[in-house]
């Protein structure tokens, strides 16, 4: 008995041996599991998403019948979680907070038309949302 369907198997088979040697990482329950363990590529994927969520949102942004204290709470809700989903399990390097921190603040500023002209720290820009910094917040994620 021949198998007709030979050629299209050794095809899967060729694609599944070209993944597996040049992907070296696999998402499992949304998170991204590299082959190193570390977590720079999950978090790489949680700003990515999250700036998917923030541009979909950019009617809310733009309104201007929104008031701004709604406003950061529907960046609070909605981007947010998404960018600190399962940040429990991730290893908190100086140089991942501070990604994230970027990432927060340029939001932030874009919701409170804040412009690159006008001179405001991050600390003021946190006092005027009333945010605490992305390390205190994976902190307190972390021991809760």
């Amino acid at each position: 008995m021949v198998c007709k369907n030979r050629p299209l198997l050794t095809l899967r088979r060729q694609i599944y041996l070209y993944y597996r040697q040049t992907d070296r990482s696999f998402v499992y329950l949304r998170s991204v599991v590299s082959e190193s363990g570390r977590t720079e590529e999950d978090v790489a994927s949680r700003i990515k998403k999250a700036n998917g969520v923030f541009v979909q949102l950019y009617p809310v942004w733009r309104n201007p019948y929104i008031s701004k204290e709604v406003r950061i709470r529907i960046f609070n809700t909605n981007v947010k979680s998404v960018l600190l989903y399962d940040c429990e399990t991730w290893e908190t390097t100086n140089q991942i907070t501070r990604r994230l921190q970027i990432f927060v603040n340029k939001c932030l500023r874009r919701i409170m038309s804040i412009k690159r002209t006008n001179k405001i720290t991050n600390e003021e820009l946190w006092r005027i949302t009333r945010q605490k910094s992305i390390e205190n917040l994976i902190k307190r994620r972390k021991w809760n």
